[in-house]
């Protein structure tokens, strides 16, 4: 299933892995996102300026704008093994590799991509989101609508992190 809403956004569930999706990036000539195989790039002119880590599992991706900068942000649910990389919290004994699900958000600036946030696991793994426009504190933003085994909600950026809201599905 492949969801366009709230300008150029997108979703794409795991079965599609062999689909090609290409974005352009707001604002940005000859720059495009791309996601093939599982594997999702920036481009310019075609050639490949960034990678995503190939060794993540991409179920869900979604290109929007969901901090309101007027920026194309990338929005990537994926599997992988381990949950901390490299630094362990103190807290944490053991080992880390437990194949989880986790969501991270990109960024794009000036032809670069960062990422600006990564969440641990998802203890209530993402099925499918998709970006939505709704009425939040009398203010229209963007929004993320996520599907889990608990049902369907409408989660906002928060400057650090994602909440789940109350608001009408």
């Amino acid at each position: 299933m492949i969801i366009l809403s709230a300008g150029c956004s997108c979703a794409q569930n795991n079965s599609e892995k062999d689909k090609s999706l290409h974005f352009a990036v707001k604002g940005e000539e000859n720059l495009y996102i791309k996601l093939k195989n599982g594997e999702l790039y920036l481009l310019e002119n075609e050639k490949k300026i960034w990678q995503a880590d190939p060794s993540h599992d991409i179920e869900n991706i979604v290109v929007t704008d969901i901090d309101g900068d007027n920026n194309t942000d990338i929005l990537v649910s994926f599997w992988k093994y381990g949950s901390f990389g490299e630094s362990k919290p103190f807290w944490f004994e053991g080992e880390d590799d437990e194949y989880t699900n986790h969501l991270f958000f990109y960024e794009i600036r000036n032809r670069k991509v960062r990422t600006r946030w990564g969440s641990s696991k998802i203890n209530i793994p993402i099925e499918e989101m998709e970006a939505v426009n709704v009425e939040y504190k009398g203010k229209i933003i963007t929004a993320l609508k996520i599907k889990d085994e608990q049902g369907i909600g409408i989660w906002i950026w928060d400057n650090w992190g994602f909440t789940k809201t109350d608001l009408p599905v």
